[in-house]
């Protein structure tokens, strides 16, 4: 986890329920943004907005 991203941007990064119900699920290895979707009430675009604000609190990172 890089150290660059401050610590209130990781506590603002979990204040969303989807957000935390995303990490919770990456806790079981890594997903595509399709399997997150279907297992979340949202769309492939709608999942990928909370993925890079978690990838920008460096709570996620991400594998093409």
């Amino acid at each position: 986890m890089p150290d660059a991203a401050p610590l209130g941007d990781r506590f603002d990064a979990l204040a969303d329920a989807n957000r935390r119900a995303i990490l919770n699920m990456l806790t079981e290895g890594g997903m595509a943004v399709t399997s997150a979707s279907t297992k979340l009430p949202m769309s492939d675009p709608a999942v990928s907005r909370p993925l890079k604000l978690l990838s920008d609190a460096g709570l996620v990172t991400d594998t093409r």
